[in-house]
């Protein structure tokens, strides 16, 4: 009588063991880790036409979720990415936020930190920090899955507090 009860609990555990490796091995090839993206690029410059040398962009969605952000370049072009770099973002409305964490070095700067550091050189404009926050920044794009989603941003300088 103990070996029967010891054998039924032997393949109880058996087949719960079974069962949760089933589960697992279904879960993980069709799991994904979060709704499917679509690449997103474009470029960031002033209203006087120059380009934004530096900082990121960052698309916060409007249903909410995970933000994508991207690195702008030196020719104020930017890719977009939210689980890896310039993967994309979900279809979906957001507000895009512009941020600085310093402004670009100016000509004379870069050159006398030497020729290595030339081509950080850029305006001396820094961009308005009101693109830094979701609630003051008036920039917004749809992100589409059925087209390209290239986006061209415009933004204001930062006005200096007059003394």
């Amino acid at each position: 009588m103990t070996s029967t009860i010891e054998q039924r609990c032997s393949n109880i555990g058996r087949s719960v063991s079974a069962t949760l490796c089933v589960q697992l091995v279904v879960c993980l090839s069709g799991c994904d880790s979060g709704p499917r993206t679509h690449p997103v690029s474009g470029t960031v410059h002033y209203s006087d036409g120059t380009v934004v040398r530096t900082g990121y962009v960052e698309f916060v969605p409007l249903a909410g979720g995970p933000s994508g952000r991207g690195k702008i370049e030196l020719s104020g072009k930017f890719k977009v990415g939210t689980y890896e770099a310039a993967d994309g973002v979900a279809a979906g409305d957001y507000v895009v936020l512009v941020t600085q964490h310093t402004p670009p070095l100016s000509p004379e700067a870069a050159r006398q930190l030497g020729p290595e550091h030339a081509q950080h050189a850029g305006s001396n404009q820094v961009v308005s920090l009101r693109y830094a926050d979701r609630r003051d920044s008036d920039l917004a794009c749809t992100v589409s899955d059925s087209r390209a989603n290239s986006f061209d941003f415009v933004v204001e300088p930062h006005e200096p507090l007059s003394e």
